[in-house]
């Protein structure tokens, strides 16, 4: 995430892209949150939900966080 962290999440977006199709469980939950607010790529909440769950199973507690969080809504 250091793309990320400097403001500039079209260049992380790939790399999370890359390790979350690998199964990484943080690049899942971040991935999720770009989706979510459509920073560096298209807004997509049910994708972003779908991440956040699969984040959640690999045992990444922000991902479980925010999937709870959307269950909840």
């Amino acid at each position: 995430g250091m793309a990320m962290l400097e403001g500039q999440p079209g260049l992380a977006a790939p790399r999370f892209e890359a390790a979350a199709g690998a199964g990484h469980a943080g690049a899942q939950r971040s991935l999720g949150f770009l989706l979510e607010h459509g920073q560096g790529v298209a807004s997509d909440r049910p994708r972003a939900v779908e991440l956040y769950r699969r984040a959640a199973e690999g045992g990444d507690p922000e991902g479980c966080f925010n999937y709870a969080t959307h269950l909840l809504e």
